[in-house]
This record gives C-alpha cells, structure tokens and sequence, in this order.
C-alpha cells in the first residue's frame, strides 16, 4: 500500500499591491487536477469508512464531517502539487479509492483511531506511483 503522510501546515498566497487588487492564484495543470479529484474521492471514501465504523452516538455531525473532508482535501491535494505527469493506473486507482475493500476501510479505521498529530493513511496498492513528481 501506498502512504501518505498528512500533517496539517498553512500555506498562504497573497497578492502585491493594495487596494482592491484580487490575490494571485495558481493554476492548476491537468495533471494536478486529475490528481486533485483523485484525493477528494480518497477523502470522500476514507470518511465514509470511518463513520462506518462508529457506533451512531460516536458519529460526526454533518458540520464536523463537511469540516473534516474540507481539511482532508485541502492537506491530500497538497500532495498533488508537483504533480508531473500521470501513469496508465489511474483509472484503476480511482476505482479503488471510490470503492474501498474491507481491508483498505479497516486500514483507515485504524489509522485515524491511532491519531496523533500526523496521521499515516494507506491508499490501495493500485495506486502506487501514479503520479510523477517533478
């Protein structure tokens, strides 16, 4: 399995000049935005996984989910960045991912019940080298 080490940082852009100048943003390549959905299925699939596995008193509230995939998604993408090129085994790993297998979910389960302040999640083997960094 694959794993990605995810830990909270900030990251901020901001423009120059004042006034009402609209900050800079980046654009993503399309590479980096294969990448980018491929992580939000992950985080969408990883927390379904986890609420799973919770007794319903234990359950995030619909705030705390949207809340948790929002930070999921913004620190997963992040991986994403330097993103080059993309292999064949996409399509493969994002059918993974959407559908996670028993023993990915437990992985997750288990990952997150361990939870410290850096969290290391498994993907499925598929998903191994799918993208290229530069």
């Amino acid at each position: 399995m694959t794993r990605f080490a995810l830990a909270v940082a900030v990251l901020g852009l901001a423009g120059c000049g004042g006034g009402d100048t609209e900050p800079y943003t980046v654009q993503r390549s399309d590479v980096q935005k294969q990448c980018d959905s491929l992580m939000e299925a992950w985080c969408n699939s990883s927390l379904a996984c986890v609420q799973s596995g919770v007794s319903p008193e234990d359950m995030l509230t619909e705030d705390e989910f949207s809340e948790q995939r929002y930070l999921c998604i913004d620190v997963a993408k992040r991986t994403c960045d330097a993103a080059v090129s993309a292999s064949d085994d996409v399509d493969a790993c994002r059918a993974a991912v959407e559908t996670l297998d028993d023993a990915d979910c437990e992985a997750v389960r288990q990952a997150t019940a361990d939870a410290s302040d850096e969290i290391e999640v498994s993907m499925p083997a598929s998903c191994a080298e799918v993208f290229v960094s530069g």
